[in-house]
């Protein structure tokens, strides 16, 4: 099993603040700290490509023989 920390080691060790309340209660903590680092944005637009594909290969995946 793996679990994704991401940014959570940054705001741990202090290098990053978190976004105020009332963005995390909105979920969008993800927004704010893309506007917050744009040199996030490149990576984060190869994110929905993943979705599509892991989608594609459990639907479309390949038969078994």
């Amino acid at each position: 099993m793996c679990i994704g920390v991401g940014g959570s080691l940054d705001v741990i060790s202090g290098l990053k603040q978190r976004a105020p309340g009332w963005i995390i209660k909105l979920n969008l903590e993800w927004l704010y700290r893309l506007i917050a680092e744009p040199s996030r944005f490149k990576r984060q637009l190869v994110l929905p490509r993943f979705v599509g594909l892991v989608i594609k290969s459990r639907f479309m995946g390949t038969k078994s023989k």
